[in-house]
């Protein structure tokens, strides 16, 4: 970078001269204490615009405005407000460029200017050659600021900005006195060889917010079965604000609970959640998950009924589909195979897990043929009646008969399994049967009617119901 050293030519070439800009911003907010009080500290930095624009500066004077709520009325005049230094990055504590021993600049003067505005104002010392370090258009610290709170006033944001109203107008100059040959630590000669006033002003005030290192996490992206659930949010949800936090999730459908940091959310389907979250001071960051939800297997089977109660020739076939091939089976007897042959009647269960580990758990019933017409009756079995149905203890059977035959009830289940069963003999005429159920459970069974040669002449359903 080379900096304007020409105020010496003003005079004899004014047109050669390049008109100079100024930036000034906020940088490295912090809240600290002693272990007794607790400050506000940033650090003031100034750039120039533009490549054109860079230049040594001479005097100047920053007006700021702050939260009195935070700091209380004139800070600087009850000695709350300091402005200081840490090494030669700070403009203000630069060093002559012939001994390296001289402040460049007088020390910064603080002045109360309103019960809520301050201004740091300084001059400068030696002439500009003995200056080495202009403003360039990299923002460079010009001093750090440090006001302490007053006792409560960390429940506020600072609000520190840059004034720049007409009553109270920033000052910044070029760099004046001989600006060609050696650095000359005498007095400083502006009259002869003046600087100019930068015109030009930039103020940037969002650097001093302490929420710029407020962070929020939602989860990102997500993704798992659905018909699970997932935690959402981060490992924390929230860091580098202050004080405690508000928490709100949208949309809230599917959520345990919208007003905390990680709540769990049942997955149905693809869906973005929004988390937003404040702090005491009352600064808000937003962050987002997209979850995707990962289709289920589908499970399609065709069963082959026993032809008795205790035969092995039922079967079951499964067909897959959904969810991300390839998939593999689990029955809880052990096998493995889409197709289940050599069975008995009964409950098969077994879970069907795709690719991607989503599964789906499914309980199949293997009957027994059963005649479960209730027309299927003999001819000479008429008018039967079942009462009461449902039925909580005791069956009653009322039928007419145009013969006398011994005959056998029986009372199966959904799966032809025999759990009741009595011989009797039914006579001529209006016949009257009593069923005493009161271990059966609750459920849909049929009784039948057997000849003797076993077969089923009548078959009826009725139904179980403890009342």
């Amino acid at each position: 970078m080379q900096f304007l050293r020409y105020t010496i030519l003003i005079l004899c070439f004014p047109l050669a001269l390049m008109a100079q800009d100024i930036k000034l911003s906020f940088d490295n907010p912090q809240l600290t204490t002693d272990g007794t009080d607790q400050y506000y500290e940033v650090d003031v930095m100034v750039a120039s615009q533009t490549q054109a624009g860079a230049f040594y500066m001479s005097s100047g004077q920053v007006y700021l405005n702050y939260n009195k709520a935070a700091f209380g009325e004139s800070a600087t005049g009850t000695g709350r407000a300091a402005v200081s230094f840490v090494g030669n990055d700070y403009l203000l504590n630069l060093k002559d460029n012939f001994m390296g021993v001289a402040n460049v600049y007088s020390t910064p003067l603080l002045n109360d200017n309103t019960s809520e505005k301050l201004s740091v104002a300084w001059q400068q010392e030696f002439t500009g050659n003995c200056i080495s370090k202009g403003i360039t258009t990299v923002p460079t610290p010009l001093f750090h600021l440090k006001i302490k709170y007053v006792q409560g006033g960390t429940a506020h944001q600072p609000n520190l900005c840059f004034e720049n109203s007409e009553l109270f107008v920033n000052q910044f100059y070029t760099a004046c006195g001989e600006m060609i040959g050696n650095c000359n630590l005498g007095n400083v000669d502006c009259s002869s060889f003046p600087g100019i006033a930068i015109t030009e002003e930039a103020f940037d005030c969002s650097g001093a917010s302490l929420c710029g290192g407020f962070t929020v996490d939602a989860g990102g992206s997500l993704e798992t079965c659905v018909g699970s659930s997932l935690t959402l949010g981060g490992e924390p949800s929230v860091s580098g604000g202050t004080g405690d936090y508000t928490y709100a999730w949208f949309p809230t459908d599917g959520l345990s609970a919208a007003d905390v940091a990680n709540p769990v959310a049942m997955v149905t389907g693809n869906k973005t959640y929004t988390l937003s979250a404040t702090d005491e001071w009352g600064c808000q960051q937003i962050s987002t998950v997209v979850i995707t939800g990962l289709s289920l297997p589908e499970v399609n089977y065709e069963i082959q009924e026993t032809t008795t109660a205790t035969s092995t020739d039922g079967s079951i076939t499964l067909s897959i589909s959904g969810g991300v091939a390839p998939y593999t089976v689990a029955w809880a007897d052990g096998a493995n195979t889409l197709i289940r042959g050599g069975l008995t009647a009964g409950i098969y269960d077994a879970t069907v897990v795709d690719a991607k580990g989503c599964s789906l758990s499914i309980s199949i019933a293997v009957t027994t043929a059963v005649a479960t017409n209730i027309e299927a009756q003999a001819s000479w079995i008429e008018a039967v009646t079942l009462y009461p149905n449902p039925v909580d203890k005791v069956l009653m059977m009322d039928l007419n008969s145009t013969r006398t035959s011994p005959i056998l009830f029986q009372v199966v289940d959904q799966l032809g399994r025999i759990l009741y069963e009595e011989n009797n003999t039914l006579s001529q005429g209006a016949n009257h049967f009593d069923f005493d159920l009161p271990k059966l459970s609750d459920g849909e069974y049929f009784i039948q009617i057997h000849d003797e040669g076993k077969t089923p002449v009548f078959v009826k359903p009725f139904v179980k119901l403890g009342l």
